[in-house]
């Protein structure tokens, strides 16, 4: 069961998490800008221009092409498997995210053309590549398998309401969600369909890691557990002990 849990995640890029992401990473204070700002005349790297047109319904569509696509299977962490079409679509569409991100501050009309260019290079600096996410995927696997052995799994009702709460004021008339709903009806399911196919076991487990780091802060002394900066670097230590611990089969 909780493998099965766990590969719906896998299969599930959260753009609605992505989108939003793309439009606040590094967000700055607004500069001082002349109303005649203009967008800047962008050179960016091939990947970005690639995908900058696209959609959010055409994601939409892709997602369900994906999930009804063969594909080989590149490695298992203790069992699980990782495919390759996943992490292609997950590449792709942070990739997309960034275009969009980039495209949002470049046609922004508060920030000067120097803060542009440093936040776009910013944008593009932290693009994750394959070799990054198949390194993020073993790290939840990894993570998700130690909270479920420890007792740490979110239910599927739990994480039900923790959405449900968290969505009751969207709207699909707000004009700042429209990518979010076009990338739904690309799937050409409806909303409802959507997020108890998609968001709801997307919730479940990240909900699931988010547990087994209370844990791991619950097992730090008191004295300590005011200090982020000790208690991230001790729970890296933590993620690379349980990594190292790990079955990790590349398929050849």
């Amino acid at each position: 069961m909780a493998f099965l849990k766990f590969k719906k995640m896998l299969c599930f890029p959260i753009i609605f998490m992505l989108l939003i992401i793309a439009s606040c990473q590094n967000a700055p204070v607004p500069q001082t800008a002349s109303n005649d700002s203009k967008p800047l005349d962008l050179d960016l790297p091939a990947e970005i221009n690639e995908v900058k047109d696209t959609t959010a319904y055409t994601m939409g569509k892709k997602l369900l092409e994906v999930e009804d696509m063969p594909s080989e299977i590149l490695l298992y962490v203790d069992k699980t498997p990782i495919y390759k079409k996943n992490i292609e679509y997950a590449l792709f569409t942070k990739r997309w995210s960034a275009a969009q991100g980039i495209a949002s501050i470049n046609n922004s009309f508060e920030f000067s053309d120097d803060k542009k260019e440093q936040l776009i290079k910013d944008v593009i600096n932290q693009l994750e590549t394959e070799d990054q996410i198949i390194e993020n995927q073993i790290k939840s696997i990894v993570l998700y398998n130690e909270a479920v052995r420890l007792k740490l799994e979110t239910t599927f009702e739990e994480a039900k309401s923790t959405l449900e709460d968290a969505q009751k004021n969207i709207s699909s008339e707000d004009t700042s969600l429209k990518d979010y709903f076009d990338m739904i009806k690309g799937t050409g399911l409806t909303v409802e369909a959507y997020r108890e196919k998609y968001e709801i076991s997307a919730m479940q487990s990240s909900m699931t890691l988010y547990n087994l780091r209370e844990y791991f802060v619950n097992s730090i002394s008191n004295e300590r557990k005011s200090d982020e900066e000790y208690i991230n670097s001790e729970y890296e230590k933590y993620i690379d002990g349980l990594i190292k611990k790990a079955k990790i089969e590349y398929v050849k």
